[in-house]
């Protein structure tokens, strides 16, 4: 009887000792199995990084190194390795910059919109006080530190040029929605000031003083074949400014831009990536641009 219940123990410690290891391995497989699939998701973030790094250095080389027009980059697909990349472009020249517009712009641009709560001057003159460095609240409506602190102690103009469109919002009467409907004709990147006659979009020409009247004429630049010499572009530009008229004075006739903002898309199987940045001309010898503001997009 002693034997058999030795033996009985003997057994039962064994069936413990074999469920311990099989619980082992079954452990063991499973951080095996975890930890290729992590591998395999670090490679394919890391194939993703590099696509996006690629499609990014590809449309600089051709907006800044080939000085290819922005449309002609837009749009375009890429193979690869096994992914494909595909390059959307606007210059940043065919929008209104926050810090060079003028109050007559800046005007026009609030009325083209219909925005409410504020009159268009008053927009205008609120703009400008965001921006100069005096605290003098300008005419027709400016707005410096006590009419923000009027409204809430912590609110103040920033006295110094916009870092970014979305600072549209902090300037006393912009509402959330009205700053919504500005932002996608607004830039910081076009510190000329004159809007490029080659990539505005309607809604930023006929955001320009007298812009509505010569929307159709701008859309038809754009259909006309580019020139094939510098003597060609020349004509070309000066008689694009004769036929615009008045409305020239606010516009630019550059074919290229100094910055681009460049959103690259990439599908590698079923992995799905979109990055936007703003590309800018480099001043220095040793490169041809430089990235800024560079962020996932949904």
């Amino acid at each position: 009887m002693r034997r058999a219940g030795r033996g009985g123990f003997v057994l039962v410690s064994v069936l413990g000792a074999l469920i311990v290891l099989t619980g082992l391995a079954a452990a063991a497989a499973y951080l095996v199995r975890t930890a290729v699939l992590g591998a395999a998701a670090i490679r394919s973030e890391l194939f993703t990084d590099a696509l996006t790094r690629a499609g990014l250095e590809i449309a600089g080389f051709e907006l800044f190194e080939l000085k290819r027009p922005a449309a002609s980059v837009n749009g375009q697909q890429i193979r690869l390795d096994d992914g494909v990349v595909t390059l959307f472009v606007a210059a940043e020249s065919g929008k209104i910059d926050l810090n060079t517009a003028t109050p007559e712009v800046l005007a026009s641009l609030w009325a083209s919109l219909g925005l409410g709560g504020l009159a268009p001057e008053q927009f205008a003159a609120r703009v400008k006080d965001y921006r100069d460095a005096d605290s003098e609240p300008g005419e027709k409506g400016g707005a410096e530190l006590q009419d923000y602190q009027a409204v809430a102690a912590d609110r103040a103009p920033a006295n110094a040029p916009f870092d970014q469109v979305d600072d549209i919002q902090f300037v006393l009467g912009v509402t959330p929605d009205a700053a919504r409907a500005l932002a996608p004709l607004l830039t910081v990147h076009n510190p000329g000031g004159k809007v490029s006659a080659y990539d505005a979009s309607a809604a930023v020409v006929r955001a320009l003083p007298q812009g509505a009247s010569v929307v159709d004429r701008i859309m038809a630049l754009r259909s006309a074949p580019l020139p094939r010499s510098e003597e060609e572009a020349e004509a070309a530009d000066k008689a694009a400014q004769e036929s615009l008229g008045q409305a020239a004075k606010n516009f630019g006739f550059e074919r290229t831009s100094n910055a681009y903002t460049v959103r690259v898309e990439v599908a590698r199987g079923d992995a799905r990536r979109a990055t936007q940045a703003i590309l800018t001309r480099s001043r220095a010898s040793d490169a041809l641009y430089f990235t800024t503001d560079l962020v996932d997009r949904p």
